[in-house]
């Protein structure tokens, strides 16, 4: 019988620290509260912020490795898009937790694009195209083409935009129904306007 590998022990923790700072960081962006301070991710995770610094050489590798962390995420916890029933069922049903996802994607949006030193944007628009995508299955059985009607395809991309959401919760301190009992009128009456 074949001798198990060695597991290098030093190596686990330091991946293990890794995905505590990246999920620590993650937390607090969902809370809403802007970029926090490097002792406030480091705090949550359960290191030094010395250690933080060792792991990921500054705030922006840090946030870009929680923005990459976010976008696989994202893919693998988008709605499902209806397709049975009436275009208002649909999207009634794909709104639920779409708007769930929503409240979580603005405020890591935000925050990477409101941060002092700026993140590059790595594969810039991978969530917003895969937001689009469902969008367009959505209104596909009312004979809508998002990608042929440029205007309709930009007002809907507009409606379901994670800052669209952040402006509706923050600024017009809606709640996250109200928010999206909006969001689900404003794709209702687009598509109405041009079904």
């Amino acid at each position: 019988m074949p001798a198990e590998p060695k597991v290098d022990g030093r190596r686990a923790r330091r991946e293990r620290s890794r995905e505590a700072v990246v999920e620590a960081l993650l937390d607090l962006l969902r809370e809403g509260k802007g970029v926090p301070a490097a002792k406030d991710v480091a705090d949550r995770a359960g290191v030094t912020e010395r250690t933080l610094f060792n792991l990921y050489g500054d705030k922006v590798q840090l946030m870009m490795a929680a923005v990459v962390r976010f976008r696989q995420h994202a893919e693998e916890t988008m709605p499902v898009v209806p397709t049975l029933g009436t275009l208002e069922e649909r999207v009634e049903a794909f709104f639920g937790p779409f708007a769930l996802f929503l409240e979580e994607y603005s405020a890591i949006r935000w925050a990477a694009l409101t941060q002092t030193v700026a993140v590059p944007d790595m594969h810039r628009g991978v969530v917003l195209r895969r937001v689009r995508s469902c969008m367009a299955e959505l209104l596909a059985p009312e004979g809508i083409d998002i990608d042929e009607d440029t205007e309709l395809g930009a007002a809907v991309a507009a409606a379901v935009d994670p800052l669209t959401w952040r402006q509706l919760r923050i600024q017009q301190d809606l709640t996250i129904d109200a928010a999206r009992d909006v969001v689900v009128l404003s794709v209702l009456a687009l598509a109405r306007a041009r079904g």
